[in-house]
């Protein structure tokens, strides 16, 4: 179908719910609600930037309510939960955090590591989704799907009850309220 609208060089409306339709054949992407367009971009921006709640709902990222504390270093410190978290973003006041589930990295011991964000968490429940397995964990006051594979899964002995670290990048956690 790219190929199709590469050679015709005509522009083409898809309409889908399909994210692997999304990637494979859109330059572009707008997301509707109620008739009217709530987000526009490219599909990069489209899943990593949502720019509000019904966006970031919309293309399964964690959603976390939290409350600017500070900035330490050029972050923004988000207390979320228990847990005190850094973003890359700017902000004040409370805040709406939007974290993609692939950007979460789980570990069961610390190591070095550039992220900035450290969590222990605990596996609540795993689902597998064709070749992946989504993951719920708990922490202290909030919760956080992760998305691995079943040989990462394997690996690390993941399992409903297990306590792993979740590890996540200030660069990742993006404020979209």
């Amino acid at each position: 179908m790219k190929e199709i609208i590469a050679e015709y060089g005509t522009t083409v409306i898809h309409v889908t719910h399909d994210f692997e339709d999304i990637f494979a054949l859109a330059r572009h992407v707008a997301v509707m609600r109620e008739g009217r367009i709530v987000q526009f971009g490219t599909p990069e921006k489209f899943f990593s930037r949502p720019n509000d709640e019904f966006v970031a709902s919309f293309v399964g990222t964690n959603l976390l309510h939290g409350k600017v504390v500070g900035r330490k270093g050029g972050l923004t410190v988000v207390k979320v939960g228990n847990a005190v978290l850094y973003a890359a973003d700017e902000a004040e006041g409370d805040v709406m955090l939007s974290l993609r589930p692939e950007e979460v990295i789980l570990v069961r011991e610390l190591g070095e590591s550039s992220a900035q964000n450290v969590v222990p968490v605990k596996v609540e429940s795993m689902e597998r989704r064709g070749h992946f397995v989504w993951l719920t964990l708990s922490s202290d006051g909030f919760s956080l799907c992760a998305v691995v594979t079943p040989n990462a899964m394997e690996f690390l002995g993941i399992r409903p009850g297990k306590k792993f670290y979740a590890l996540f990048k200030a660069s990742a956690l993006r404020v979209i309220k």
